[in-house]
């Protein structure tokens, strides 16, 4: 028997047997997977699933229930299973689905009329929905939810968005800018402007709910805002019309387009920019004056439409006062950019489990790969990358929470300082770790079929998304600059600290304070040099301090995981201090740097809790002299 080439269709070289092609009984052996080797808990995770990511992260159940609490992880934890094993399945094989095949533009009807209407695949729709349906953006805002289980406190909705950033980055952008948008018309709309689209917003049924679309970039400027072009003018009836481009537009099929318009024209820079609303569909429900020019042909995140927008005396709704529009794009863009980090959180955790699983049972040389001491050495370094920048992200979303629940200023100021520190953070560093991801599969991660490749793709946009790099570290840098961010961050993690000193971790304590006063004292040194330098350093200066709160915020939790008998958040710590207390001396690092390193994986990767005992016999290993260099 034999087959026929798909392509030729003449008889293909290879023979069918149907007695020998099962699993293991072809001609030709099985790819080498073989796990029994490896001591990682990963070695019997198959990343193609179906998966419960929740149920694989261990560390991610401890935080919330540091962050949350009993009470709440009491009905928290079956949603999140449930969330994690839809995530792990059906979510995620759809996204590897839409991404290949995108979403296409219907720019005109049969009679030639502007319909700009994007024709969206149906599994993006299904994976939309399905998201938005469980309440990610809607939960508190729902009576069903809020009298069955309560009020969802952010960094459980965050823990959330980070299971939804693992199956496709692509599904947090509308649900940022849906957390942006309702963000600004709680705080700064008109009782019209709530009644008319916070209820739609919010909606999960997916039968009222409306999508929004959040675009301030222009062709004329980038990040520039205040070189914004789109005119906004009072007519006849008192409304306002747009008229104008925008260059980039996600999620562009939305109902709706949170957008800026220069109300005052003789006014430059972003002062004279005023915020709207504008509706697809006019109030008399005939189409707007929104035509799409074009979809983006993107590198990534294809899932999500990128369009190019045409506004033609588009009818738009003021949101608060005209004068205030930059204003609120900010409060919006310090939203959207920490939900933003949450996605890309995701792809770390995403791209960490691609690379542990793999290395963990493939077998190349005789043994699996994770036996190789430089694979052990880069799965250590992810692991303790992402420990750190989780605890600053629940750390920032912890700080949404206290505003929002309790009003609490001090909260404010601190999730205002921390959301572009997470933005920058974890766009830097979700780019690495995919690269990291493509890297251990060797040829297999450069292909297509394995998922890493999207990863990658999707990883790009996020230094970009929502502000730049640069963008969100000069951001910081204001925030520090002129309203003394740090100092309500700094004082509320060494109040925290201070319960940590009477604990089985208190050295940990020490070692973060230490790191908050370095981080201090390059605050109060850049102070007094010029704009131009504190410029020329500020993403230096977002290194320094994302350092040093999530060395405070992961003492904390590691505080909280040692009193329950598990010292590898703690293990985990005591590694990021002494990658930041490295010699400096190179020859040093060469001849001495992590010597050990190689035989901590299989405590780090364990199955089992890392002990008291497992912990004290590694702190005296682990010293700053003895490990140097990365």
């Amino acid at each position: 028997m034999t087959l026929l080439d798909p392509d030729t269709q003449l008889p293909s070289l290879r023979m069918v047997h149907p007695e020998r092609d099962a699993p293991g009984t072809q001609m030709y052996p099985d790819y080498a997977l073989d796990a029994t080797e490896s001591p990682s808990r990963y070695r019997t995770v198959d990343p193609a699933g179906p998966l419960d990511y929740y149920a694989l992260d261990r560390d991610l159940a401890a935080a919330l229930e540091l962050h949350v609490g009993e009470e709440v992880m009491g009905w928290a934890s079956a949603a999140l299973h449930e969330l994690g094993s839809r995530c792990g399945d059906e979510i995620v094989r759809r996204a590897e689905v839409y991404d290949r095949v995108g979403h296409e533009l219907e720019r005109h009807d049969r009679f030639g009329r502007d319909v700009s209407r994007v024709l969206h695949h149906p599994d993006w729709l299904a994976n939309r929905d399905e998201v938005f349906d469980f309440g990610l953006v809607g939960w508190n805002h729902d009576p069903e939810r809020l009298g069955r289980h309560g009020r969802a406190p952010v960094v459980l909705l965050a823990a959330m968005d980070y299971l939804v950033g693992q199956a496709d980055m692509a599904l947090c952008c509308p649900l940022e800018l849906a957390h942006g948008t309702v963000a600004v018309l709680e705080r700064f709309g008109t009782d019209e402007n709530r009644a008319e689209f916070l209820g739609p917003i919010v909606s999960t049924d997916r039968c009222t709910r409306m999508q929004v679309a959040q675009v301030a970039t222009e062709i004329t400027g980038g990040s520039d805002v205040g070189a914004t072009r789109t005119g906004a003018h009072r007519a006849q009836d008192g409304g306002w019309r747009l008229n104008g481009e925008k260059w980039f537009a996600s999620n562009c099929g939305a109902d709706l387009i949170v957008t800026l318009g220069r109300v005052a024209p003789d006014t430059p820079g972003t002062r004279g920019l005023g915020m709207f609303v504008v509706p697809r569909v006019r109030s008399d429900g005939t189409p707007n004056g929104i035509s799409i020019r074009r979809l983006k042909d993107k590198m990534g995140t294809i899932g999500v439409p990128t369009g190019e927008l045409i506004l033609t005396d588009a009818e738009a709704h003021l949101i608060g006062e005209p004068e205030n529009g930059w204003r609120y794009m900010a409060e919006m863009l310090n939203h959207t950019r920490f939900w933003n980090g949450v996605g890309a959180l995701g792809v770390m955790r995403r791209a960490f489990l691609e690379a542990a699983a793999y290395a963990a049972r493939r077998r190349s040389f005789g043994t699996t790969i994770d036996s190789f001491p430089m694979v052990r050495e880069r799965l250590i370094w992810l692991q303790v990358d992402l420990a750190a920048t989780t605890a600053l992200t629940f750390e920032c979303a912890s700080a949404l929470d206290a505003e929002e629940h309790a009003g609490d200023e001090q909260a404010a100021l601190r999730f205002r300082t921390l959301a572009p520190l997470v933005k920058y953070r974890t766009g830097e560093q979700n780019v690495d770790f995919a690269r990291a991801a493509v890297e251990t599969l060797g040829g297999n991660g450069y292909i297509n079929t394995f998922g890493t490749p999207r990863l990658l793709r999707d990883a790009q946009v996020n230094p970009i998304w929502e502000g730049t790099s640069n963008i969100c570290a000069l951001d910081l840098s204001r925030a520090i600059g002129k309203q003394a961010g740090h100092e309500a961050i700094f004082d509320s993690l060494q109040e925290r600290l201070v319960a940590v000193q009477d604990g089985p971790v208190a050295h940990l304590a020490d070692h973060a304070r230490a790191a908050i006063t370095q981080a201090i004292r390059a605050i109060d040194a850049l102070s007094q040099q010029s704009a131009a330098r504190r410029d020329q350093q500020a993403r230096r200066l977002a290194d320094i301090t994302g350092d040093a709160v999530a060395l405070a915020a992961m003492t904390v939790e590691a505080d909280f995981q040692a009193r329950r008998g598990d010292f590898r958040k703690a293990l985990t710590a005591e590694l990021f201090v002494l990658r930041r207390t490295q010699p400096a001396d190179p020859v040093q690092a060469i001849a001495n740097g992590f010597a050990d390193l190689p035989d901590l994986y299989p405590v780090i990767f364990a199955d089992a809790a890392v002990s008291a005992d497992d912990y004290e016999r590694w702190r005296p290993i682990l010293t700053p002299t003895a490990v140097a260099g990365r």
